[in-house]
């Protein structure tokens, strides 16, 4: 149908009947004609609505699955790579604990274990406590700075604060 709109003698034909058609006010198309051209367009447009939803809950569940795999291979990353860290630490607080069973004469590996097990832990314990304290310690200024703030501004606003207030004398009503 394109090819027929490129040859002229098609474009002549379509001009010709174009113009007739707008000049011709005598023979306006019946009500019934209107109502068919109307359900067509209209069926048509719903075909295309439903194609175009169809596309875009497509879409949407196409890059679903790339989130939920994209989120499958994080987490097995994060195993894998909190497999290795584990696996290095454990080879290296074996090997020191050889190397200081070593030291003894007959090799008491045993020692070694005792020696690092007991250093690893009281330093998770002492990194534990340090964090706790630090972090209680942290909230605990926060939170006295703003009650501060609020006892400043009582005094700005009353000419007194709660704790100047309670420390008068009470007065008979």
């Amino acid at each position: 149908m394109a090819d027929d709109y490129t040859r002229p003698d098609a474009r002549a034909a379509q001009t010709a009947s174009s113009s007739s058609r707008l000049n011709d006010f005598d023979d306006p198309p019946a009500p019934g004609d209107s109502l068919r051209s109307a359900g067509r367009h209209l069926s048509e447009l719903k075909a295309y609505l439903g194609h175009f939803l169809s596309a875009k809950s497509d879409a949407m569940k196409l890059s679903l699955k790339r989130v939920v795999i994209f989120i499958g291979l994080g987490l097995v990353g994060l195993v894998v790579g909190g497999a290795m860290l584990a696996a290095a630490g454990v080879l290296l607080l074996s090997g020191l604990a050889n190397a200081i069973g070593a030291i003894f004469e007959p090799d008491k590996p045993w020692v070694g274990q005792l020696i690092v097990g007991s250093v690893v832990l009281a330093g998770a314990f002492v990194g534990t406590w340090l964090m706790l304290k630090r972090i209680t310690g942290a909230s605990k200024t926060a939170t006295m700075a703003k009650y501060d703030r609020k006892r400043n501004e009582e005094r700005v606003q009353f000419g007194r604060d709660a704790a100047q207030r309670a420390a008068e004398p009470q007065r008979a009503r």
